[in-house]
């Protein structure tokens, strides 16, 4: 994350959306660091207070990620966080990982979420968009905005069309546990 934000501050003019997930980065690891070669550099940059801070990982790790997030959108850029060997996670880093993903869970509508809980129903997927239409006794044209938002937020992708499935491993099992009604 370190690198990705400090390539989207040198792509010139000020944003403030960058500086700021820089400071939430420092506010997360006590400090920045870059090293070129034998040389260790510290960014002058103060951490942002009360953000990431807390020594929760599963609290600052969803600030860190929307903070980033955040910068990546003022520079019209995207950043993708890849996890070699997840499967070597402790549980509990992997819970951290699964709730930092959930804080965005939390704002989104409740048709998305009636959405997301059918795909859970159906399990881990992909799952054809007609399939979860019918879950929710709804037409697959009247659920088209809902999936758009959802894929937006990060929340489901398509691996391919007219399939929907979770961005997260394993996001269909925390819904399930954490969400345990399933009403259409």
């Amino acid at each position: 994350m370190r690198a990705a934000l400090l390539k989207l501050d040198r792509l010139g003019g000020v944003s403030e959306k960058v500086k700021r997930g820089l400071r939430v980065l420092k506010s997360f690891v006590g400090a920045v660091k870059v090293k070129y070669e034998d040389v260790e550099f510290s960014i002058d940059i103060d951490s942002e207070s009360g953000v990431a801070d807390s020594g929760t990982l599963t609290r600052d790790l969803a600030e860190l990620f929307v903070a980033v997030g955040e910068a990546g959108q003022s520079r019209k850029s995207s950043i993708v966080i890849l996890i070699d060997e997840i499967q070597n996670l402790t549980q509990e880093d992997f819970e951290a990982l699964i709730m930092a993903v959930h804080s965005r869970y939390e704002r989104l509508s409740d048709p998305q979420k009636s959405y997301l809980r059918a795909m859970a129903e159906l399990g881990p997927g992909p799952h054809k968009s007609g399939t979860i239409a019918q879950l929710l006794e709804k037409e697959t044209s009247q659920l088209g905005s809902v999936r758009d938002g959802l894929i937006q937020n990060g929340m489901i992708y398509s691996p391919k069309y007219g399939y929907s499935a979770f961005t997260v491993p394993l996001f269909s099992e925390f819904l399930k546990r954490t969400e345990p009604q399933f009403t259409p």
